[in-house]
């Protein structure tokens, strides 16, 4: 029997221990934990979207504290030197510094697109620590703040968010509400959904105290890279990957702005409720432009 470090973040403790049955539309279809072999390395989880288990991610403080232990895998691949050092150099990026979302966002796809053609652990990791120390200092900030924008890309991610078949778990109210607004987002022309787009985003910047907390958005990207290996061990699909990551980050957040212009309750309850809707919905189509360049004009 081949022995390998296992790992049990505390939000599958706390769903481990409530016995109550989950009737919401992903326990339906698919048990909600979850456990990921590799050859050396087992990783224990829960899908994000079930709501229960999104509640227990999003918005639990200490619920990337990580119980190690050992157990026998069944796991046929291996996650090479490389990969993990991938993997755990996003996850410090992401936590190395109280910079914004979006900023951690930016820097992420730099560091994939940097160590994209590496072979070395070690040379990930100083391509890792350059960036740490950029962040600290506020520079990726300041080159954040050069990019341009590139509206179509957004117009086309309001576009797909406005025809998805968001079911979330709301309250009748809100979730009618939701509902009729997106449908009402979906008629309008390119140049009326230009303005729309552009009234959300600064329904956002007024109002900052009503956003998607960052330590909730933290969790959400620490998930990714925990349960998924984030950007995944197919080179060929980071920056796919990274676009992915950061379409949920624009559509999420133009939903909670949303909310805001209804004056609907942007409760932790209904953000873990649009992260789970959000997951349950099928892969979006790949964006025909480069997908790293996409990814980045939409948290621009």
């Amino acid at each position: 029997m081949n022995f390998v470090e296992s790992y049990t973040p505390e939000y599958v403790l706390r769903l481990q221990q409530d016995k109550t049955a989950c009737d919401c539309q992903s326990c339906q279809q698919q048990p909600l934990l979850l456990t990921r072999y590799w050859q050396n390395q087992v990783r224990h989880s829960a899908q994000l979207s079930c709501d229960r288990a999104a509640q227990e991610i999003l918005c639990n403080s200490n619920a990337f504290t990580l119980h190690q232990g050992e157990e026998v895998t069944t796991g046929e691949t291996l996650l090479t030197p490389c990969q993990q050092a991938i993997n755990q150099g996003c996850i410090n990026l992401l936590v190395c510094s109280d910079a914004d979302i979006n900023i951690l966002l930016y820097t992420l796809g730099i560091f994939i697109s940097k160590v994209m053609p590496l072979k070395q652990p070690e040379h990930i990791q100083n391509i890792e620590q350059e960036l740490r120390v950029m962040l600290q200092q506020g520079i990726m900030a300041q080159a954040f703040d050069q990019l341009p924008e590139i509206g179509n890309y957004k117009l086309t991610a309001l576009r797909a968010l406005s025809e998805s078949n968001l079911d979330a778990r709301l309250d009748p109210l809100t979730g009618m509400t939701l509902v009729l607004t997106l449908n009402e987002l979906k008629v309008l022309s390119n140049d009326y959904l230009a303005q729309s787009l552009q009234e959300l985003e600064q329904t956002l910047t007024q109002n900052p105290l009503g956003q998607i907390a960052r330590d909730i958005w933290l969790n959400a990207l620490l998930y990714q890279c925990y349960h998924h290996a984030f950007p995944g061990t197919d080179s060929a699909d980071w920056a796919l990957r990274f676009w992915q990551l950061c379409q949920s980050w624009f559509s999420i957040n133009l939903l909670s702005a949303l909310f805001l212009q209804h004056q609907l309750t942007l409760s932790e309850e209904n953000i873990a409720a649009l992260f789970a809707a959000w997951q349950r919905l099928p892969a979006g189509e790949p964006p025909l432009a480069e997908a790293l360049l996409v990814g980045l004009s939409l948290i621009r």
